[in-house]
């Protein structure tokens, strides 16, 4: 097993060739963190597994978000394709104002000062998903998209609050100096577009994530984006670059044709 180097990682993050080939992921999969950890997972230990089983793996950090605050959500049947409008919670004001909105402030992120980390190897701390992702969420979907024309105080009201909350959540996160980078996690997208028009967007989400982003900066710490879709084709590409000023993007679903961006 190779020694942990987060140096090589922030190489990378600032467009400069590291000593050795560097691995980055946003996560592994149950499987992985089982097999790889030297010992067996348990509910109680799993922060601690996650860590051991990158090290393991060769990364140069590990990637922790499960903990601090979380969206609550109805629970969801779990099949190969769900509606997107399942499990909404905010309709209108009165769900809005009578939702257990998550506080950060009070939450416990003291997992990311006593974790155990091999030399060298940092923390990347990530979001309970992003401001898009839980915004869906807790509207549905295609109830989203009514609700823009219908009530976009009441989107603009649900956004604020989202976004507000994940503030919060990077700016505990970032208390700690285990913590050498961030992933902005929110989903914009699919193969072919994003979920809501370049201009909605642009009206909604994009503030959000140019605030996280500067927090961020401001901790003097790199700011990676995980967001599947297709944001290349709209330009929000260049939101992400430019006015995000994100210093990397990670995605799972990039079969996308071909862009100014594209590899030759």
């Amino acid at each position: 097993m190779r020694k942990p180097d987060f140096e090589q990682l922030l190489k990378v993050l600032k467009r400069e060739c590291p000593d050795r080939p560097t691995l980055f992921e946003f996560f592994l999969n149950e499987r992985l963190y089982r097999r790889l950890c030297p010992y067996e997972t348990t509910a109680e230990n799993w922060i601690q597994a996650r860590a051991d089983a990158f090290a393991a793996a060769g990364y140069d950090y590990c990637t922790l978000g499960g903990y601090g605050i979380n969206f609550p959500k109805k629970e969801i049947h779990h099949e190969k394709s769900i509606s997107l409008n399942e499990g909404a919670m905010i309709g209108s004001w009165e769900d809005y104002e009578n939702y257990p909105w998550p506080d950060a402030g009070i939450a416990d992120y003291s997992p990311l000062g006593s974790i155990k980390l091999q030399s060298g190897m940092k923390i990347i701390a990530h979001g309970p998903c992003g401001v898009l992702e839980n915004l869906i969420r807790l509207t549905g979907y295609d109830n989203l998209c009514m609700m823009i024309f219908d009530d976009p105080e009441l989107v603009e009201a649900t956004v604020t609050k989202i976004g507000t909350c994940l503030l919060k959540h990077y700016e505990r996160s970032l208390e700690y100096d285990s913590v050498g980078a961030c992933i902005v996690n929110d989903d914009w997208g699919f193969q072919q577009q994003t979920m809501l028009s370049p201009e909605d967007m642009r009206k909604y989400i994009v503030p959000w994530h140019v605030k996280i982003v500067e927090l961020i900066h401001s901790a003097a710490r790199p700011a990676i984006m995980h967001s599947c879709g297709n944001v290349f084709d709209c330009g929000l590409i260049d939101d992400v670059i430019d006015i995000c000023k994100f210093d990397a993007r990670h995605s799972y679903e990039d079969k996308i044709r071909e862009s100014p961006y594209s590899a030759e």
